[in-house]
């Protein structure tokens, strides 16, 4: 995911991006890329490549785009250089065919080559002496017989600017143009408009499988349980009520709405009047407290978050029958003390089993209980809420927060579209107009 929309800089993207027509698109910044580029400008960039290293001034274009597509490439000093020895000793010889390409002495000349010249790249532009680094790196890569030819057929291939499946669809959609320049260059831009509408789609599952990411992150965070919600939800009528009341209260209060001359302080020649100042920040710390506290209070209708209570409450497991003694929307589990007594743990429904996890436990059993052994202490501290969240993450809860994910990662617009499809069926259903009864 680190590399996700980085750019792995080729030969061609090398030259690419240093050509004016691209390079002056990108934000004055260090080693800036333009963000849109259009199929005129693509297929402009490409020629100019052509036209910079298939030979003299003199030459026309397809002539020089056909010389760089064989990989007759003109190139400046010790470039130049490079690519001459590696033609000579890698050309086959007709009298002795059966002689060995020796590659780790074609390494070791192109190495001394450029051990002996002091400014290398004295003669060489910006995208050149990138070419040039990147020979140098590939050179000063882990020496073995097979690694050594595989540098060589590196270098190459990068002196030759595009690769051979690159070429060989160049050289393709060259033939489809019957050699007219003209209609080589449509053909380029069509090539990257069907490119672009591909790397669209890359992108767009790309972006998805990030914004699903994010969202179980943001579900685990938040302890957003979609399953969890739902099942609360629809079997507590008392939470439903509460989340509704919340609601219509928060619709209703004024304090929510803006205060009339928030925005525009009181004035007296040219002075902020510091009184009205004050009052206008004081209703808004009004209104932040009193969102603070709605939220708070939704979250534990929800049971949103991984806040932990101070203790927990115990009874003894003959008074488990008692509706009294477990009420509605809480559970209860039995574990043992460290004094060897039974009892029965009884936590709101808006935890897991994992709350264990969060209490104080020997070799015995479990510790931090009072002396009427009527409450035990929970571990609210930062490390006993990470404990809880981990031991619920690894267990039948992920599928709640893989869910919630899911729901964040289809985004706004499809949940509105969604809604605006409902209610549009809900119109659609008209009630029959009342009947008429004539007066007989």
């Amino acid at each position: 995911m680190l590399n996700l929309f980085s750019i792995i800089e080729g030969p061609a993207t090398c030259v690419f991006y240093h050509l004016p027509v691209i390079k002056y698109m990108g934000r004055n910044t260090f080693d800036s890329k333009p963000s849109y580029i259009t199929h005129k400008n693509f297929s402009k960039a490409i020629i100019e490549i052509f036209r910079r290293y298939g030979g003299g001034e003199n030459k026309p274009d397809l002539e020089k785009i056909q010389n760089v597509l064989k990989g007759s490439l003109e190139y400046p000093g010790i470039l130049k250089q490079i690519k001459d020895h590696i033609n000579e000793s890698t050309k086959a010889d007709p009298a002795h065919l059966d002689k060995k390409i020796d590659y780790t002495a074609i390494r070791n000349s192109l190495h001394e080559k450029l051990q002996q010249q002091n400014d290398a790249a004295a003669d060489l532009d910006a995208a050149q002496r990138k070419f040039l680094l990147l020979i140098i790196k590939l050179l000063k890569t882990k020496r073995t017989e097979k690694n050594d030819k595989a540098v060589i057929y590196k270098i190459d291939e990068m002196l030759n600017i595009f690769g051979h499946e690159t070429r060989s669809h160049l050289l393709s959609l060259l033939k489809d143009a019957e050699n007219d320049v003209k209609k080589f260059r449509r053909l380029l831009e069509q090539w990257f408009d069907d490119m672009m509408k591909r790397a669209t789609g890359w992108y767009k599952q790309k972006i998805e499988f990030v914004l699903l990411m994010v969202g179980l992150a943001l579900a685990i965070c938040f302890n957003a349980n979609t399953i969890t919600i739902v099942k609360k939800l629809s079997l507590d009528k008392d939470a439903r009520d509460k989340l509704v009341q919340i609601a219509v209260s928060y619709a209703n209060d004024p304090q929510h709405k803006t205060p009339e001359g928030l925005v525009h302080f009181a004035r007296r020649d040219s002075l902020i009047v510091d009184s009205v100042r004050i009052a206008r920040l004081d209703s808004l710390e009004r209104i932040r407290v009193s969102l603070q506290k709605e939220m708070n209070e939704a979250n534990f209708i929800l049971g949103l978050g991984w806040t932990l209570p101070d203790s927990l409450a115990l009874i003894d497991p003959v008074d488990i029958h008692k509706p009294t003694n477990v009420p509605v929307g809480y559970r209860h589990i039995m574990i043992k003390l460290e004094n060897g007594k039974t009892k029965i743990l009884v936590y709101p429904a808006r935890y897991s089993h994992r709350i264990l996890w969060t209490l104080k436990k020997s070799e015995k059993g479990y510790q931090g209980v009072n002396k009427a052994e009527t409450k035990i202490n929970v571990n609210n501290s930062s490390w006993g809420e990470m404990k809880y969240a981990v031991g619920n993450v690894f267990s039948n809860v992920f599928w709640g927060f893989l869910l919630t994910a899911l729901a964040i990662s289809l985004g706004s617009p499809f949940w509105f579209d969604i809604l605006n499809k409902l209610v549009q069926i809900r119109g659609a259903i008209k009630e029959p107009p009342p009947k008429k009864f004539s007066q007989s």
